[in-house]
């Protein structure tokens, strides 16, 4: 399966970007790249990117 560009968003406006991929391996996904723009940063914005994953995923918060 091909990768899925996601655009980050932070009150509707662009704020970053990330690259997931599901199926390469049988129940795998994995984020292979996450970019916040400089004047965002610091805001937790790649924290919550991160956290949206994972429930994306179907894994839990804590990785189980």
């Amino acid at each position: 399966m091909r990768p899925h560009l996601l655009v980050l968003q932070a009150d509707g406006e662009p704020i970053g970007n990330g690259w997931l991929r599901h199926g390469h391996l049988p129940e795998v996904t994995y984020g292979y790249s996450l970019v916040v723009d400089p004047e965002f940063r610091g805001r937790g914005h790649g924290r919550s990117a991160m956290a949206i994953g994972e429930q994306v995923s179907g894994m839990s918060a804590t990785g189980s």
